[in-house]
């Protein structure tokens, strides 16, 4: 496998995690846990109904709108600036998706 083809590969998985983190964790806090695991359902079985819920919106409508809206990083022939861009503005969102659900929980519940 190239150099290349490897680079876009991470760059996929990086795009994945930034979609997938914010649909599980938002699942989880509004829906799982009031909604189904509230109600004593196992966890295997609430975890299995999470990744079924998130694998489709990933893979229907946020991961082809993601991949859409990141043509310009995942493009092997764009300036190199181009995709250190990229990477500072992942590393960004996932470091305030991190802060913001952090500030969630402690506002809810008093932990972080």
């Amino acid at each position: 496998m190239s150099k290349q083809s490897l680079s876009h590969i991470f760059k996929c998985n990086l795009l994945v995690l930034l979609a997938l983190y914010p649909i599980v964790y938002l699942w989880g806090y509004f829906i799982s846990g009031p909604l189904i695991d509230a109600r004593g359902v196992p966890f295997w079985l609430s975890l299995f109904i999470g990744n079924i819920v998130s694998t489709q919106l990933l893979g229907w409508w946020v991961m082809p709108m993601t991949f859409k809206r990141f043509k310009w990083w995942l493009d092997p022939q764009a300036p190199i600036s181009q995709h250190i861009f990229g990477y500072a503005l992942i590393g960004t969102f996932y470091i305030v998706a991190m802060v913001g659900y952090a500030l969630l929980l402690h506002w809810a519940w008093g932990k972080v």
